[in-house]
């Protein structure tokens, strides 16, 4: 600022506040920006470029040392910006060169940069349908969306939807607020199954695509079909367990792209369907989604005796079966009755329960892995407290050590020292007045606690918490020292390892036999 003493006897002028502004010749405010999380896989990169530049040297990979050695592919351009063609669950490495052969030198090497994309891209999660009727502004049905057989169930005898209330189901969902029920009737009609036309056709080879997946929830009531897909009208065959198809909880089915002979770059048409005489009931459908990853199938395998420390199968008695003699005491009034397998122990909720004296088989301490599996049929009662269904505490009367409860918003909880949650994968089955098969696997190594149920894993927690000593307490089934409520309904084959089963061998007891899809 100049400042200046125009009239008086000598002109005179001083500075009272002097700046000097530097424009930097490097390429700098990155969008994405450092360390950015689940970026669109059509993003355009662009930055604030530096003085003097006449272009741009783009370098981008997933390879950071590449990057970092201005080995990795270049592109030139000549605005800040630049249309990349990304892939699926990358991770992603970038710097821009400002570049200019007039000045001297004719090149300024930027930082490097990192983002990370998406990890799928969705094809269908059935969140935007609602019921607002045909005509009216922001109809957006879903059963005009999918075309199902409700006008000729005598060729087509699918419904998509409810029919009656609102269309789509709110309370059982895999993720998000919606998932949409899929009727099959096969009693007059072959199949059963609804199409959904896409305009313009979608391209199902870009950005690494490789899998499609949806998932499914069945019912015990269904009577099961071969569920099949097709894409472009080309049939792909569910490979696994028909009787998958009455099970309530949440299953993935992850299709090989490449064992589906049609352009997947031009995909006008997708079907859901089930075929077969006499196949009826409802399957719920959720999330359809296109990954970049390879298929990986579980498959079932026995778990054998190795690490059995004690193996409760209440065929009349409370003993131990697995020769550890770590035998158990009925109080209240527990009996016996039809079971899973075989006969199986029923439980009031008020008084019974199977208490087993402490032993170092059963125990647990900081460097000790561990797996418990049952199965159980639980009464499905208000539940004012928490019911525990096995447990183990420190000491009489002791917070828990280890053990399976149902919280009060019935849900299923694992506990194993200081690890330990509420079923927190989307989907995971409740309890309900059925047969579940359920477990809790601990790995030292990997501090990692995991809980399932029906052979799939509804719940994982990864953290260093430690564990506290050895529980001293009486192993409890059905109840715990440690909270008011009793276990009501019946328990089966229940077995504690001193090890941590893979699931392989958790699909394996819970009653599986073939192969089945592993999540993403």
């Amino acid at each position: 600022t100049a400042n200046s003493n125009w009239g008086g006897m000598v002109n005179q002028y001083g500075l009272s506040e002097v700046r000097f502004l530097y424009i930097p010749v490097w390429a700098r405010e990155p969008n994405p920006t450092p360390g950015a999380a689940d970026v669109s896989v059509d993003t355009v990169l662009d930055w604030r470029a530096g003085r003097e530049a006449a272009g741009h040297d783009v370098y981008l990979s997933t390879d950071e040392q590449a990057v970092i050695d201005g080995t990795a592919p270049v592109v030139t351009v000549t605005e800040p910006s630049y249309a990349s063609s990304l892939d699926l669950a990358a991770n992603y490495y970038w710097r821009i060169d400002e570049v200019n052969d007039a000045e001297t030198p004719a090149a300024w090497p930027g930082d490097v940069w990192n983002f990370s994309t998406q990890e799928y891209i969705v094809v269908d999660d059935f969140e935007s349908y609602n019921d607002i009727p045909v005509g009216e502004e922001g109809s957006n049905l879903v059963y005009m969306a999918w075309i199902d057989g409700f006008d000729n169930p005598s060729a087509n005898g699918s419904t998509m939807g409810y029919v009656t209330g609102a269309s789509l189901e709110t309370g059982n969902v895999h993720a998000g607020g919606k998932s949409v029920p899929l009727a099959y009737d096969n009693t007059s009609a072959g199949i059963s199954e609804v199409v959904r036309t896409f305009t313009p056709a979608q391209d199902w080879t870009a950005h690494g695509v490789k899998t499609l997946s949806l998932w499914f929830a069945g019912d015990g009531a269904n009577v099961a079909g071969q569920l099949y897909v097709k894409v472009n009208g080309v049939q792909v065959n569910y490979d696994g367990d028909a009787a998958n198809l009455t099970v309530t909880g949440w299953q993935p089915w992850n299709v090989d792209l490449t064992a589906i002979n049609t352009n997947l770059s031009n995909v006008t048409s997708m079907t859901i369907g089930i075929q077969g005489p006499g196949a009826t009931g409802t399957l719920l459908l959720d999330d359809i989604r296109l990954y970049s990853y390879d298929r990986e199938l579980i498959t079932p395998a026995e778990p054998g005796a190795a690490g059995l420390q004690a193996h409760y199968e209440f065929e009349g008695n409370t003993n131990d079966s697995s020769g550890n003699a770590c035998h158990g005491t009925a109080a209240g009034n527990p009996f016996f009755g039809e079971g899973k397998i075989g006969q199986a122990m029923s439980f009031d909720g008020l008084d019974d329960v199977v208490e087993v004296p402490h032993s170092a088989g059963i125990g647990f301490n900081d460097s000790t892995n561990l797996t418990v599996t049952l199965w159980a049929k639980p009464i499905k009662l208000p539940r004012l407290s928490w019911t525990g269904i096995i447990t183990k505490n420190r000491d009489i009367g002791g917070s828990a050590v280890y053990g399976i409860w149902i919280n009060n918003s019935n849900q299923w909880h694992f506990h194993v020292g200081g690890r330990k949650g509420n079923a927190n994968i989307p989907g995971a089955p409740e309890p309900t007045e059925e047969w579940h098969f359920v477990a809790m696997t601990h790995d030292v190594d990997a501090t990692t606690l995991r809980g399932y149920v029906d052979g799939l894993m509804i719940y994982e927690n990864t953290n260093s918490d430690p564990a506290p000593l050895t529980a001293q307490s009486p192993l409890w089934i059905g109840g715990s020292q440690s909270v008011t409520e009793f276990y009501p309904g019946q328990l089966d084959d229940v077995r504690i390892y001193d090890r941590t089963l893979t699931q392989e061998e958790i699909a394996w007891l819970a009653g599986r036999t073939q192969p089945f899809d592993k999540p993403f």
